[in-house]
């Protein structure tokens, strides 16, 4: 494997890079996927290499692999350049060599980073559902829907997950792609906050002593 060996990181990457054939040849596909996606993303890494990684990526994808979905997903939202800002990268060495380097692989593809995520999601990933969330609510990639945001938060909600429960609850506060409804809120609020989530705890907290929930 040729490393660009001018960073402290290269031997981290290059053992990433051992490891994730390793553990495709075990059959670990998940594993390999994870390891894969990190490679991938560097730019320690030679075009042949990042190229080879994507590759095994999008063929674990085509496998219904979650983490290669996610890495795909991922690749493809962001780009050559890694979604980072030209303007900020020439402004820091490290961004630069990622801006010029990074996710050299392809070009952005909104409807395939959509596209991958939402079968991750469909395989009830977690994070995979809150992304897809974050994509429908922040429109950027896909056109902005609230009301599928709220149904990927609300879903990923209901399986336990502290984060998505305060996203579901400040949407029902504020009336964003669901009804409004202070029940509703205080529900999902106490959920999160019995789960550790210390801002939702907070929000509980200020929102009484407004008489918001009553």
């Amino acid at each position: 494997m040729v490393i660009r060996s001018y960073d402290a990181e290269c031997d981290a990457i290059k053992q990433f890079f051992e490891n994730a054939k390793e553990k495709l040849i075990q059959g670990d596909k998940e594993e390999a996927a994870d390891l894969f996606g990190k490679v991938v993303i560097s730019y320690l890494v030679s075009d042949e290499d990042r190229q080879y990684c994507f590759t095994q990526l999008l063929q674990l994808a085509d496998q219904n692999c979650v983490n290669a979905l996610k890495a795909c997903s991922y690749i493809y939202r962001y780009g050559k350049h890694g979604g980072i800002d030209r303007k900020f990268a020439k402004e820091d060495e490290s961004l630069e060599r990622i801006y010029l380097k990074g996710f050299s692989v392809v070009e952005p593809d909104g409807k395939k980073a959509v596209a991958y995520m939402e079968k991750a999601a469909e395989m009830q990933d977690l994070e995979a559902m809150e992304n897809c969330g974050y994509l429908y609510e922040e429109g950027k990639v896909v056109p902005k829907d609230l009301q599928k945001a709220f149904a990927y938060y609300l879903a990923c909600a209901e399986k336990g997950y502290k984060n998505t429960q305060s996203v579901v609850a400040g949407m029902y506060l504020n009336g964003e792609g669901v009804k409004r409804s202070r029940k509703m809120a205080k529900y999902w609020y106490q959920k999160a906050a019995e789960n550790g989530d210390a801002f939702s705890r907070n929000m509980l907290k200020k929102l009484r002593g407004f008489s918001l929930f009553g």
